[in-house]
């Protein structure tokens, strides 16, 4: 859910190894840990479009995701566990 959320959020850009970043969000659970991110080939642009650099303002794509979806990824978690609990 979160990882649609942040391919949507992501902006277009120009391709890079022919791949957009909005293309090449990742989703893995890692030692029980759900993990969010960018693959190997677009990773280090996420993170100059998101914080900025000298030539150009960060863009905040990634905390906004965060601040738009905690709240529904909480519910996501409650459902779950209730599920779990027969509840």
């Amino acid at each position: 859910y979160i990882a649609d959320k942040l391919a949507a959020n992501t902006p277009i850009g120009e391709e890079s190894n022919g791949v957009l970043l909005s293309e090449d969000v990742k989703y893995q659970d890692v030692d029980g840990t759900s993990m969010i991110g960018y693959g190997k080939k677009t990773y280090y642009r996420a993170h100059f479009a998101e914080v900025g650099t000298d030539n150009q303002s960060g863009q905040h794509f990634i905390e906004k995701t965060m601040l738009e979806e905690s709240k529904n990824a909480m519910d996501i978690v409650m459902q779950n566990i209730k599920k779990g609990l027969k509840l």
